[in-house]
């Protein structure tokens, strides 16, 4: 894209994308770029990902301190004030996104959530580099999502592999979703590097360097044999997160040009167990029926009550949890982590329908925060 006026923070608008490895978010960037009102960025996060990350070592990235900022500020402003063009896209791998980004820059964007089978994403992505947990963003996904709903930020959830078999169709409607015009120009790029690629492009976009355009098909899966035993440990971690997406996602059916009417993500269920929120399914438990979920250890729990959106007598109910847990185990967990993880599972949730929670606390500090929700 070719534009020589500059514009101004107010004016720019922002279509960020948030994936998983992997998923055709470099060539959705791609894709975006041909537009004449839109600036693309690789991965502006990637530096300061990396700087509070230096455990990891990342293939390709000799030159990326010299080329992003570590410092998230100077970051966020280089975006807001350096476009070029009305519309600026950004492409995120999730993992990347910042503890203290603040959720009003959030506001100011359309988000794109678009993420990929993981038995796809883990063995391609080990093609390149061992792959660990950390690396597979399908956590911060499910975070993105709880966010953008209980805040009402636009956002779009797709599965990559709607994009890759049905470009034009997908393509429209981000663009109907981001209240832009779609242009055919997004269905083909020129082959070889882009001036825009960031500087670990030649050890990851290799391939998709030799593309003119989407493939317009379903990738395969690997077959059994392809999938490596460490592999398929890391697969069946990721897998629920991906159910859940899967659970969000607007299927090219659903697709509003498709229809010419709203179509509607799908809710998901999200529950804490330990040390943060997964999605239901995970927990092999029934939300809506209020079944609870009972780990092999001891435990004891408590009902916290719900009027009209609030917690009725928070103090008085964790006193409670605590005393109970104090007078049969040795481990307690802190009052202020309970609240924490009771106000994360109600904001995750926008906290519709929810009539009440149930509190578990272990023999082993472990805690369980279940939603329970109204079918009428």
């Amino acid at each position: 894209a070719t534009t020589t006026t500059t514009t101004t923070a107010t004016t720019v608008k922002k279509i960020v994308a948030w994936c998983t490895p992997r998923s055709l978010s470099t060539a959705l960037m791609y894709s975006f770029a041909q537009r004449d009102d839109t600036t693309a960025v690789d991965e502006p996060l990637y530096a300061h990902y990396m700087h509070r990350n230096s455990h990891l070592e990342h293939i390709g990235i000799e030159r990326l301190f010299d080329e992003q900022s570590t410092n998230l500020d100077d970051v966020l402003n280089m975006i807001d004030t350096h476009a070029k063009t009305p519309i600026i896209f950004m492409k995120n791998i999730a993992n990347m996104l910042p503890p203290s980004l603040m959720d009003e820059w959030l506001d100011e964007a359309f988000h794109i959530i678009m993420y990929r089978d993981p038995v796809k994403v883990i063995p391609k992505y080990d093609n390149n580099m061992p792959c660990i947990f950390q690396e597979t963003a399908y956590p911060e996904l499910i975070t993105l999502c709880g966010k953008f709903r209980a805040r009402n930020i636009p956002h779009i959830v797709l599965n990559s592999e709607t994009l890759g078999a049905y470009p034009e169709d997908t393509l429209k409607e981000i663009c109907f979703q981001a209240g832009i015009d779609f242009t055919p120009k997004m269905l083909s790029w020129p082959a070889g590097p882009k001036e825009f690629d960031g500087c670990w492009a030649p050890s990851w976009y290799h391939t998709l360097h030799k593309t003119t355009g989407f493939e317009k098909k379903v990738s395969a899966s690997p077959t059994k044999s392809e999938v490596m035993p460490s592999q398929r440990a890391l697969i069946s971690d990721c897998y629920p997160f991906y159910l859940a997406l899967e659970t969000m996602a607007v299927t090219r059916e659903c697709f509003q040009t498709q229809t010419g009417h709203e179509s509607e993500q799908a809710a998901i269920m999200l529950v804490w167990i330990g040390d943060g929120l997964v999605p239901s399914t995970f927990a092999n438990l029934s939300v809506l029926d209020g079944s609870l979920f009972k780990p092999e250890e001891a435990f004891v729990s408590q009902s916290f009550s719900i009027r009209d959106g609030k917690l009725l007598n928070l103090d008085v109910a964790v006193r409670s949890l605590n005393e109970r847990a104090s007078s049969k185990f040795e481990t307690q967990t802190s009052s202020d982590f309970i609240k924490g993880a009771i106000e994360a599972v109600l904001v995750a949730n926008n906290g519709e329908n929810i009539t009440a929670l149930i509190v578990h606390q272990s023999e082993t500090g472990t805690i369980i925060v279940l939603p329970s929700v109204s079918t009428e």
